[in-house]
């Protein structure tokens, strides 16, 4: 079914994993794992086991702390389009930048 995965998160108690999806009826189900993991490796490894060719969100860990918020899973993705976000506000200030240099030099080309 479509937007059915698996998600990753980390509570106090450990790593676990959840399915989120819908039932045939189009309704929410989350089945959580019924057994915390102690790392996050044995968490994916777990999740991988159970539903195989679902989509895997797993949050990242750029600190080294193991946690990523407060037990709850990062929204996919949220990274990247902060990413393009950036880059797409730089790439615009910078064609601000070049199309005002252009008119000064311009101008003062014509006196």
């Amino acid at each position: 079914m479509t937007g059915d995965r698996v998600e990753i998160s980390c509570y106090d108690d450990g790593w676990r994993w959840r399915f989120v999806g819908q039932d045939a009826s189009g309704a929410a189900v989350e089945l959580p794992a019924n057994e915390p993991a102690s790392s996050l490796a044995e968490a994916v490894k777990a999740a991988r086991t159970a539903y195989p060719d679902l989509p895997l969100d797993v949050p990242d860990d750029a600190d080294g702390s193991g946690r990523t918020g407060a037990g709850e899973p990062q929204p996919a993705g949220r990274d990247l389009r902060l990413l393009l976000a950036a880059v797409v506000v730089m790439a615009a200030v910078t064609l601000l930048m070049v199309r005002r240099r252009g008119r000064a030099c311009g101008e003062c080309e014509a006196r």
